[in-house]
């Protein structure tokens, strides 16, 4: 099997991505046995394959350092040193290729902590994006189609779209209480860099999915003390959206401090749930009183 010193590591092997450790165990032996000093002495090529599985063996058969390389580091070639996570991320994984700088960093080097890192950084990208469409939410802005409500169908307007609302927050309780946690990792092993970014991603989808749900509902107009009804229900997501908007850059913060000081020693709890309540349900209900 030839063999090049920028070979991918599997390649190398002649192993598939998802090859057990006991694969990749007897498959080095094999090739050490077939490259061993004593058989290829003077022969220079030899040794350079030899020093190549080697190190395949110990990136492979060690966890940590499998999931980093299989996430796109060291695939920079023999003799060479360090790149820019520009470089590096053109090689990464699908899901990583699309982060921002700072989050393919924390995402590919992994120093102690990076999961509660780059949870919060990733959401933070998500809701930076986002930016022009909450400057409208803030405003009261309506966005889409106009639409008439008569007093007799306020009711049956309204429902359909709470339950919806109701589902999109579902949605990111969910994903923030359920599967976040152990996206993080049993302490002292390595956390699920996909499932932290994917769960970062999903709330962040649901945060810009709320924000365009109250711009559409400021578009419906009706009976005399109806715009009461929509500027409640258009705040429904007020408490959901700050607490969404807690999880990325003020988290972010609490998370290096919180770090910093582990690492001097203290104990530390870094605490990602998250509760929500619905905002101006009172105010809704009182001006849809009025209107009977």
């Amino acid at each position: 099997m030839p063999m090049t010193g920028d070979q991918d590591f599997y390649e190398l092997l002649g192993v598939p991505r998802d090859a057990s450790l006991e694969t990749i165990s007897h498959v080095c032996r094999q090739l050490a046995k077939a490259y061993r000093p004593d058989a290829n002495r003077g022969n220079p090529v030899g040794e350079k394959r030899l020093k190549r599985i080697t190190e395949a063996w110990e990136t492979l058969s060690d966890p940590a350092r499998r999931a980093r390389y299989d996430l796109g580091l060291g695939r920079s070639g023999e003799g060479s040193t360090s790149h820019p996570a520009e470089e590096r991320r053109s090689g990464a994984d699908p899901v990583l290729s699309t982060l921002s700088a700072e989050a393919f960093k924390l995402a590919t080097e992994q120093q102690p902590g990076w999961e509660y890192l780059l949870f919060p950084q990733v959401l933070q990208d998500e809701i930076d994006r986002c930016a022009e469409l909450k400057h409208a939410y803030v405003r009261g802005i309506a966005l889409g189609r106009p639409e008439h409500i008569s007093r007799s169908a306020i009711q049956v307007w309204a429902q359909p779209r709470m339950k919806q609302l109701d589902r999109l927050v579902a949605d990111i309780e969910s994903a923030i209480n359920v599967r976040l946690p152990p996206a993080f990792g049993e302490p002292g092993e390595p956390g699920d860099v996909r499932e932290i970014v994917s769960v970062a991603c999903l709330v962040g989808a649901r945060y810009r999915q709320i924000i365009e749900w109250s711009l559409r509902i400021r578009c419906a107009a009706g009976p005399r003390g109806f715009e009461a009804v929509v500027n409640a229900l258009a705040h429904f997501p007020d408490d959901v959206l700050a607490k969404v908007e807690s999880a990325g850059r003020p988290l972010l913060l609490r998370a290096k401090d919180g770090i910093a000081r582990a690492v001097a020693g203290e104990s530390v709890t870094i605490d990602t749930r998250l509760d929500f309540d619905l905002s101006h349900r009172e105010e809704f209900a009182a001006a849809l009183k009025r209107l009977r």
